[in-house]
């Protein structure tokens, strides 16, 4: 008999061994997925120059890239098309103040959208401008309906020496959570040269 718990004890242990052990099995297999996982290279930004219009900005390698006009128009666009960055370059006469050249720009549209950010908070600081490397500029966050869904856009207008740089986030209001840190660092990136 006491053989007979001894072997039914031994069993026990050894199926229960058995269960830790594949248990763990399990686990290191599933730690070496993710550890594999993220371990794959996170695409590189690539970045676009264009020497003409004397600008720049980095974008995300997967996003599509458009130059029209000599380089006066550049946009990047998100492979379903959710969200864009663009930049328009084009002539203004010097000492043109970018917040009424923005304001003039917003009335002038068919929407006549309302800027929604605070007068105190649309020009853009000393700093940043010497980042930039431009004379003057202006934000706005407009929120639009293009097609029957909410769209957000976001607008910055940078003068330097004759030319104004007009740089357009736009996402669907749907997709801001996907995309909305992309194209701050969209933004964050666009420099004059």
């Amino acid at each position: 008999m006491a053989s007979g718990k001894s072997l039914a004890a031994c069993s026990f242990v050894s199926a229960s061994n058995l269960f830790v052990t594949m248990r763990i099995h399990i686990l290191l297999s599933l730690v070496l997925i993710l550890a594999l996982g993220a371990a794959e290279p996170e695409k590189k930004p690539l970045s676009f120059k264009s020497a003409k219009n004397r600008f720049s900005f980095s974008y995300p390698a997967d996003w599509n890239l458009q130059e029209l006009e000599g380089g006066k128009f550049v946009t990047v666009t998100s492979a379903d098309s959710a969200a864009s960055f663009s930049v328009t370059v084009a002539e203004i006469k010097r000492g043109r103040d970018a917040c009424e050249y923005l304001a003039e720009r917003a009335a002038a549209s068919e929407a006549k959208p309302a800027n929604l950010l605070p007068e105190d908070k649309r020009a853009i600081t000393a700093a940043e401008r010497k980042f930039m490397a431009v004379d003057d500029g202006c934000l706005a966050a407009y929120q639009l309906e293009a097609g029957g869904k909410e769209v957000i856009q976001g607008v910055g207008v940078y003068v330097k020496r004759g030319q104004v740089f007009i740089v357009e986030q736009k996402l669907l209001l749907a997709d801001h959570a996907r995309f909305g840190a992309t194209l701050s660092d969209l933004a964050r990136s666009f420099k004059t040269n």
